[in-house]
């Protein structure tokens, strides 16, 4: 989620403490996101609150063709 109006003004750190706290208070002990790697202003944003970049993980993206030929199995996959 990008939003240029509010770029700037602190919210994203305000919204993300907030997570963070939540976070806590229910037991859970990472917050997991990722984001474009051409976007090095939300990078150096995440590593500005202490974020760090995962060495053990790799992203994986179902998009176009591929996400349309999974979605039409459904329809498949649900007829008796």
């Amino acid at each position: 989620m990008w939003i240029q109006s509010l770029r700037g003004g602190g919210f994203a750190r305000y919204l993300f403490a907030h997570v963070a706290a939540y976070a806590q208070q229910n037991n859970r002990h990472y917050i997991r996101l990722s984001v474009d790697a051409e976007n090095t202003t939300g990078q150096k944003f995440y590593r500005k609150i202490g974020m760090k970049g995962a060495v053990d993980e790799r992203i994986y993206v179902l998009d176009g063709d591929a996400l349309g030929n999974l979605a039409a199995e459904a329809e498949l996959l649900t007829q008796p």
